[in-house]
């Protein structure tokens, strides 16, 4: 191996290095609301995307792309849609989804409770908790 004296790494954990103001973010769901009506009030889209950010581990586990890391990931922004919008013309093409949507929320909360377990407590804990994450 080479000499490292002097070489930096580093780890852009939450993706602060790529948008460290927020603009990207900002400008990736300003362009998306600004072309799609979701029928919710700015304060409701603000708190529906922000649960699904929340639930970006439990979606990068389920395959999606992880919302609390890529802000602005399209898989986030179609899980805000399809969860949380109430306009017909978005939800009428998703047949009995819809009425499926509010058992979709719970076990994503259900999900979400357990992988924080994953994260804290004893070994023990932790592992049990994978467990049954899995």
């Amino acid at each position: 191996m080479g000499d490292l004296d002097g070489v930096t790494i580093a780890f852009d954990l939450d993706n602060t290095l790529l948008d460290p103001t927020g603009e990207r973010y900002a400008a990736v769901t300003s362009e998306f609301l600004s072309k799609c009506d979701l029928g919710l009030s700015a304060a409701l889209v603000c708190d529906a995307y922000e649960r699904v950010r929340r639930w970006g581990p439990i979606l990068a586990r389920l395959g999606f792309g992880n919302p609390l890391h890529d802000r602005g990931h399209v898989d986030g922004l179609a899980a805000l849609t399809l969860l949380f919008a109430t306009k017909d013309d978005l939800l009428s093409g998703l047949g009995d989804f819809v009425a499926k949507r509010q058992a979709f929320i719970a076990t994503l909360d259900e999900l979400d409770d357990v992988a924080r377990g994953t994260r804290r407590g004893s070994p023990q804990e932790r592992l049990a908790a994978e467990r049954a994450l899995r």
